[in-house]
């Protein structure tokens, strides 16, 4: 029917769209390496100007974010609308808002840290010290610590600081254009963080905790990809990522929840307890139980500090029944041993 009325056949439009592709990828590598330059120059730039004037700038670049990026202005008032019903419309706006801004000026903070010496970081972060001499102590059990954290506060610049004194390792995606995954990479290792790739071997994270170092994981996300489960999350069923669980029974190394939350114009460290895993005879009803236990733990901090978690990802897009949502599932018993 589609070919009687001139419509080119379903090949034929494979084709054109094929075409099409190649004939923009010169232009989509251009915007690229232009972006990658401008970053460049902005990073450097942020590593020279005062503290609060690059959280200012961050900030600003969050708060333009909302009122240009569609997308992300409206992925976060969804998620904000189903979490806090209770919030009137104006004060999910808000929260949004600042959301957004907190993001840029974390971007922003982590790179200014990244050009500081420790004892001028040590200066910007209240709690540090006290937090340090509670990494130590669990690091004195000698099996490693799954530095439990989320996309809350300043992520990034958590792992840094605490690099500075620690062996610390950050599991991560790698991006797809190579030279911002590089620029990326490089600050992180400015703070002396080695990345610890997702599409790496797991045993990687299992060689790190048996080194005795910290390894960081960001597991407060809709990864479809990655081996979970549903666990209730803001009264929702949300897919999470069972990866930390598996570690620490394989490893015995504690899960400890920490983050670094923005307060006024510094950064301030806090911390939960020790998140009391336990395993037994049914391995499903374990990762489920336990991941569980971080997600609540996870979701007491950020109901504490609602407008510095980045509420414009799409948490609960995964749901029970869907194909994804089977996703990959729980990954083989044996491999966990591999």
């Amino acid at each position: 029917a589609g070919a009687r009325r001139g419509r080119p056949s379903g090949p034929a439009r494979a084709m054109k769209k094929a075409r099409k592709s190649r004939r923009s990828r010169p232009l989509r590598v251009l915007a690229g390496y232009a972006g990658w330059a401008a970053a460049v120059l902005l990073v450097a730039m942020l590593r020279r100007c005062p503290f609060r004037a690059a959280m200012a700038l961050g900030s600003a670049a969050g708060r333009l974010a909302y009122v240009f990026a569609a997308r992300e202005r409206r992925v976060a008032l969804e998620n904000l609308s189903a979490a806090f019903p209770d919030l009137t419309e104006a004060e999910r706006r808000s929260v949004a808002r600042r959301s957004l801004a907190n993001i840029g000026a974390a971007a922003a903070a982590a790179v200014a840290f990244s050009g500081m010496s420790d004892d001028r970081i040590r200066g910007r972060i209240a709690g540090l010290d006290e937090l340090r001499l509670q990494l130590k102590s669990v690091l004195d059990r000698g099996r490693g610590l799954i530095a439990m954290t989320g996309h809350l506060g300043c992520w990034e610049a958590l792992a840094g600081v605490n690099g500075r004194i620690f062996k610390v390792h950050v599991v991560a995606n790698r991006l797809n254009f190579k030279p911002f995954n590089s620029l990326i990479e490089n600050i992180r290792a400015s703070f002396g963080l080695r990345t610890i790739y997702l599409s790496e071997s797991p045993r990687e994270i299992a060689r790190a905790l048996k080194r005795n170092e910290i390894v960081g994981i960001l597991p407060d996300q809709d990864i479809s990809f990655l081996p979970g489960v549903f666990v209730d999350f803001f009264g929702r069923p949300a897919w999470t990522p069972v990866g930390p669980v598996i570690a620490a029974k394989l490893s015995g190394a504690p899960m400890f929840p920490y983050f670094l939350v923005r307060d006024g114009a510094r950064y301030r460290c806090v911390w939960g307890d020790e998140i009391p895993v336990s395993f037994g005879g049914d391995r499903k009803e374990d990762l489920a139980r336990n991941t569980g236990l971080w997600t609540a733990a996870f979701e007491k901090f950020i109901r504490e500090y609602p407008d510095q978690w980045a509420w414009n990802h799409r948490r609960w897009k995964t749901r029970p029944g869907d194909q994804a949502g089977g996703g990959p599932g729980l990954p083989p018993a044996a491999g966990e041993g591999d």
